[in-house]
């Protein structure tokens, strides 16, 4: 499961000390608003992320594929890109986790066939590249 790990790592990396001066804006610059907001997204995402893979019962793995896909939409320019392919690969598993959840029959097999498809240099840089952001803007 190298791609549970590395959306833990996003989650654990920039997001989990700063929660809550993150999400609280500074009152006197305006402009902190926009940035405070997207870094709220981000550890609403990691935290939806860290839910969904608790197992059955749990979030379902849909909701932070929308989170994401709604971010990589509207987040910070810069961090588009990455959250496009965060995106995406977690796209690949999340069916599966789902179909784990509901205990259908070949679930297992198909989330081995889910984890094999995910392209994990590209899920490393996006990561990278994220809590790089995250670090500095958080």
């Amino acid at each position: 499961m190298r791609f549970s790990c590395l959306l833990v790592a996003l989650a654990l990396a920039g997001c989990g000390g700063h929660a809550k001066g993150a999400v609280t804006p500074e009152p006197t610059t305006p402009k902190s608003s926009p940035r405070a907001a997207a870094c709220g997204d981000l550890v609403a995402v990691a935290q939806q992320i860290g839910h969904a893979f608790s197992g059955p019962g749990a979030l379902d793995p849909r909701a932070p594929r929308a989170t994401l896909r709604r971010l990589a939409r509207t987040g910070p320019a810069e961090l588009r890109g990455a959250l496009r392919t965060l995106s995406r690969q977690f796209g690949l598993v999340a069916p599966a986790m789902l179909a784990a959840y509901r205990h259908k029959p070949g679930a297992g097999a198909r989330m081995k066939r889910a984890v094999n498809r995910l392209d994990g240099q590209a899920i490393g840089q996006a990561n990278a590249h994220v809590t790089t952001w995250i670090q500095r803007h958080c």
